[in-house]
């Protein structure tokens, strides 16, 4: 075999989402019907992450991580105010 799956369905995919936007295709590109067929299979055609959702999911995770820490220093502060009153 010449073609990888992997490399045929970029091609396809490409092919597909230049069609959506109304550009020149390289080659055939999926029908509708074709293309929702292959999504039940689990070959998605669509783009799952841009540069945009990229940076959004970077700031997200970062946001979480950083609250995250900050609950974690502010229970032990409490901790060792606790033990302090204690002793």
């Amino acid at each position: 075999l010449t073609y990888k799956i992997g490399d045929k369905r970029k091609k396809l995919a490409l092919n597909y989402r230049k069609k959506k936007e109304g550009k020149k295709t390289n080659g055939v590109a999926p029908t509708e019907k074709q293309a929702q067929e292959l999504l039940e299979l689990g070959i998605c055609l669509e783009r799952k992450y841009n540069a945009k959702s990229i940076k959004e999911l970077i700031e997200d995770v970062s946001v979480q991580d950083c609250d995250e820490k900050l609950a974690f220093m502010k229970q032990l502060e409490k901790t060792i105010e606790d033990k302090e009153k204690v002793s």
